[in-house]
């Protein structure tokens, strides 16, 4: 599932004006060849026996690249929209309830379809897979993306990177004046900080282990 990011538009506005409705091409280019390789990826080497050895199984196997070009998308985007709005620290439960708003319902569904495909497919004759019996502390805890931290699977692995989306939205509000601060020294040493985060936290289930990837993008948008 690949993460959702805000639309962006051209950086032409004027004085006093509202931004065009033109989009940024590059930013919509990748997008799409990401969102292409990690379905791909899916299709290609989400059932170990679905595909034989070969030229069209291989084809796939960096198909997961993908989701990390989401995160650098992420990294530019959501800075690059909260400067466009003229955002201050203010206003930091406003952004992440527009963050939950678009990102909670297709997870939502996601997990209601999850709940209904394993129940249907569980009891239908002839299953023979495992049992299908997710536990109440497991479903509630994808509410707040936090399964991980408490030793429950996802009931889809590929949440995970919806849940670095929000850790990492739940980051860039408290530090985005950092990031846009006129002093360049400042600004160079918020990006070294995090920087060492990224190198110093190994675990993956923090979106500092993930840093690096979403400074390539913060770096381009400061740019």
């Amino acid at each position: 599932m690949r993460p959702p990011v805000p639309e962006p538009v051209a950086p032409n506005v004027p004085p006093g004006g509202r931004p065009d409705a033109v989009r940024v091409s590059t930013v919509d280019a990748l997008r799409g060849l990401a969102a292409l390789a990690v379905s791909w990826y899916h299709f290609t080497q989400g059932t170990p026996r679905f595909l034989p050895p070969g030229v069209l199984k291989a084809s796939g196997a960096y198909g997961w690249l993908g989701v990390e070009v989401f995160f650098v998308i992420s990294g530019f985007v959501i800075p690059y929209a909260l400067y466009r709005a003229g955002y201050g620290v203010a206003d930091y439960g406003r952004f992440l309830l527009k963050r939950i708003i678009r990102l909670d319902p297709p997870y939502l569904a996601a997990i209601a379809l999850m709940l209904a495909a394993g129940l249907i497919s569980a009891h239908a004759p002839g299953y023979r897979g495992k049992p299908f019996a997710p536990s109440w502390p497991q479903i509630a805890l994808h509410l707040g993306y936090l399964n991980v931290f408490f030793g429950y699977p996802w009931l889809n692995p590929v949440f995970w990177s919806l849940a670095l989306e929000l850790q990492y939205y739940l980051l860039v509000g408290l530090l985005f004046p950092l990031v846009v601060m006129r002093s360049a020294v400042v600004r160079g040493a918020a990006v070294a900080f995090a920087a060492i985060l990224a190198w110093a936290v190994s675990a993956s289930p923090f979106v500092f282990h993930w840093l690096f990837l979403f400074l390539f993008g913060v770096v381009v948008f400061q740019h």
